[in-house]
């Protein structure tokens, strides 16, 4: 099953914003807590009792910030090019197979492998 989304993601100081085009949802995260917006309900995930969900944002703030020193914790870190391959370490390798992404200025594309066989696809179109 695919499903397709666009949406924009902000970066700021405190954690990061989703907000989805089409939908009107968004997600906001914020250090460890994850708060799902749907028009008027809300939903606040507690990230210290979900870390798969929580890596998820970690890493999506880590190669957004160049912060490698914070991936490496996590990640064996394989450079080509502008493409970067990210291994998982203990524990996320039991949920993640690898992460593939390509950045020169801007992020141009983050694929993430799950062992599962689920994969996400962020791509810039702007």
């Amino acid at each position: 099953k695919t499903i397709a989304r666009e949406g924009v993601i902000r970066f700021t100081k405190e954690g990061l914003d989703i907000s989805y085009t089409k939908e009107g949802q968004r997600v906001l995260y914020r250090q460890d807590r994850l708060t799902l917006v749907d028009g008027k309900k809300q939903k606040v995930i507690d990230l210290k009792k979900d870390i798969g969900t929580k890596m998820f944002f970690v890493l999506l703030n880590s190669i957004f910030h160049n912060n490698i020193k914070q991936l490496r914790q996590f990640f064996t870190v394989e450079n080509k090019g502008s493409r970067t391959t990210l291994l998982p370490k203990e524990p996320i390798s039991k949920r993640l197979a690898k992460v593939v992404y390509q950045k020169k200025k801007r992020l141009d594309f983050l694929h993430i492998y799950m062992k599962n066989g689920d994969w996400i696809f962020i791509e810039q179109s702007k």
